[in-house]
């Protein structure tokens, strides 16, 4: 077992097991709580991928449906067993990884057996099947109804041509309805391996026997077929069309979405946690409260409480999105637009710069204190291969001159936007 230094007093313990599993714990006795979370790197875009030298195609939304049905595998009502013992479980699927989790109090080992447990076989019954599906397919409708939802759909769309990026991780109901059985336990058997798991543990638990728990577990102990190479086959092709302008009743006033696309050869040189910190650094320099852009735009009355900016890093692709609701269309626009290509033709505030990157490093020393944003941390760095120490590194050797290759990306070529206004009535 490796004993990692990620503060003066904080450590975490990694192992992995004879399985392939990954595990990393973060021993936290002063916390009543303890949270556990199983990663499997199987998300919403692996569509299209070579398993060894086989070619194989999915529907969109198998991540999400197979997500679902795990809380009801093998006859075995996991929601309602965490129940009786006054735990709490969820899962999520996002573009990159399934994700389940459960938060308890007491019982952390039975639980931890019985959840590690839910993910040896795949024995999901046809009933537990459509009932599922009808759940899926209502939610997909419901989401349909959404003027941000499809406002975010449809920029995607002019971002990135290929549709395991561009579509939602559900998928659509007319996907749902082609997942069947063999596709269900195609994925589980060539994504759920323990290879392609890590397990994080943050709490009020003892490091060696949680390793001792699993070591003896009927999961780890289980004699696991050859995990095969699977390769995701993603196109980069660009789009052409960089603006686009939608008619929707439901919009009271105008939203305004301005992305600026990470270009591929930085997604695939630069490490993932890198960009999210290099990046994050960017935007709190131009976009952040106190900057000389902030400052700009209240002063001409062109921010407001719907204004905020989000940076999304996916293993595959990247981009920031900046987001306002307002009837100053024309203005915002040619603003926002100046803003954006200033942060490659103008050099940032050196000194907003240090004080940021501070900040970074305060966040992160805090970010101890809370059990659920230490756990998330974890979760995001182990996802990346990332050790927290080295995350720590990232941020001390950040450089103000390392921000020169980031800001070049803010070119017409990586600048996309879409807005959507009120149908005007005759």
């Amino acid at each position: 077992m490796v004993k990692i230094q990620a503060l003066q007093d904080e450590f975490i313990y990694q192992e992995t097991l004879s399985s392939g599993l990954r595990v990393a714990i973060h021993p936290k006795p002063d916390f009543h709580n303890t949270l556990v979370t199983l990663q499997v790197g199987f998300g919403g875009t692996c569509l299209f991928y070579d398993v060894d030298d086989t070619r194989m195609e999915i529907p969109a939304g198998v991540a999400h449906f197979l997500e679902h049905l795990m809380f009801h595998n093998n006859a075995f009502d996991l929601p309602e067993r965490f129940a009786q013992s006054g735990a709490e479980i969820n899962a999520y699927t996002s573009k990159s990884l399934t994700a389940y989790q459960f938060k308890t109090i007491n019982h952390i080992q039975s639980l931890l057996s019985d959840f590690l447990g839910n993910f040896i076989e795949c024995g999901i019954t046809d009933e537990v099947i459509e009932k599922e599906r009808r759940i899926i397919e209502y939610e997909l409708l419901m989401s349909d109804d959404s003027v941000h939802y499809d406002m975010y759909q449809r920029l995607m769309r002019m971002m990135y041509s290929d549709y395991s990026v561009h579509s939602d991780v559900g998928g659509t109901v007319k996907d749902v309805r082609k997942i069947d059985r063999s596709i269900l336990e195609h994925v589980f058997e060539t994504f759920y391996h323990p290879k392609n798991c890590t397990l994080i543990i943050t709490g009020n638990v003892n490091a060696e026997e949680i390793i001792t728990l699993l070591q003896n577990h009927p999961y780890n102990q289980k004699i696991w077929p050859r995990f095969p190479h699977i390769n995701p086959i993603i196109s980069h092709k660009s789009r052409r069309i960089h603006n686009q302008t939608r008619y929707a009743e439901d919009v009271t006033e105008p939203l305004i979405t301005y992305a600026v696309r990470i270009p591929d050869e930085m997604m695939k040189s630069v490490d993932k946690e890198f960009l999210h910190i290099a990046f994050g650094s960017i935007v709190a320099n131009v976009f952040g409260m106190g900057s000389s852009t902030f400052d700009y735009l209240e002063k001409i009355k062109l921010m407001n409480v719907s204004f905020y900016t989000k940076l999304s890093v996916e293993k595959t692709y990247g981009h920031l999105r900046i987001f306002i609701q307002t009837n100053k269309v024309k203005r915002y626009q040619k603003v926002m637009k100046e803003i954006l290509l200033n942060v490659a033709n103008k050099p940032l505030d050196e000194e907003f710069f240090h004080i940021n990157k501070k900040n970074i490093i305060g966040n992160y020393i805090t970010v101890f204190d809370s059990l659920s944003r230490v756990h998330d941390l974890l979760c995001n760095t182990m996802s990346e291969g990332v050790n927290l120490d080295e995350y720590v590194d990232h941020i001390l050797n950040l450089k103000f001159e390392d921000m020169d290759a980031f800001r070049r990306i803010f070119v017409p070529e990586n600048i996309y936007s879409i807005i959507y206004k009120k149908i005007k009535k005759n």
